[in-house]
């Protein structure tokens, strides 16, 4: 939502470019000051506390985004797609519970490959479905251009290595290294101020 703000808001290339290379390093703030933050919140005030914390973070992004962010509207209203909604809530759904579930019940669980034939199925609903609707929840037109199913790709590959080792890696120091949540938290800190320095640049 936030790359759609910026390229509704900043029409000019240079300032929309800008815009983007702020929004990045500011990325990589949270990046770096969250692992930190975060750490020092669970070893301080429990687990719980990076859950409350959010709260004023939320209540001071909708008054900053009601004061600031102009207002941008389709040409159209687009209709309502229940049924598209449903067939993705149900992909993402059965995805990511059968991710949950197997550590605990295995990838040959039959609740897993279950939920796994669920996802395959809702997948073959969306791609049956949307292309036949005026106004539908996915544009799968899009995907017929090469440039930009490869930034989707792209993007989708990149953000799931990162989350994945972001999440391994925190495992790994507080599990395997025995370190406290707010020490593994500095030990991210290099990661994030790369990414704080070079966004502008890139």
């Amino acid at each position: 939502v936030a790359m759609a703000i910026i390229a509704t808001t900043f029409l000019d290339r240079a300032e929309r470019a800008r815009a983007i290379g702020v929004f990045g390093a500011i990325s990589g703030l949270g990046l770096a000051l969250g692992p930190v933050l975060g750490g020092a919140l669970v070893d301080g005030l429990g687990w719980r506390s990076i859950f409350w914390v959010n709260v004023p973070i939320v209540a001071a992004a909708l008054v900053c985004t009601a004061l600031f962010v102009p207002e941008s509207r389709a040409a159209r209203a687009r209709r309502f797609d229940p049924v598209g909604q449903a067939l993705v809530f149900l992909v993402l759904g059965s995805v990511i519970y059968a991710i949950i579930g197997s550590g605990r019940l295995g990838w040959t669980s039959p609740v897993i490959l279950g939920l796994l034939a669920v996802a395959a199925l809702g997948t073959a609903g969306i791609l049956g479905y949307e292309p036949r609707r005026a106004d539908p929840l996915l544009e799968l037109r899009l995907f017929r251009s090469v440039p930009f199913s490869a930034a989707i790709l792209l993007a989708l590959w990149a953000l799931c290595a990162f989350g994945a080792f972001l999440f391994v890696t925190t495992l790994y120091l507080q599990d395997v290294r025995d370190l406290p949540a707010l020490t593994a938290g500095l030990c991210l800190l290099p990661v994030g101020l790369l990414v704080v320095v070079l966004s502008p640049f890139s």
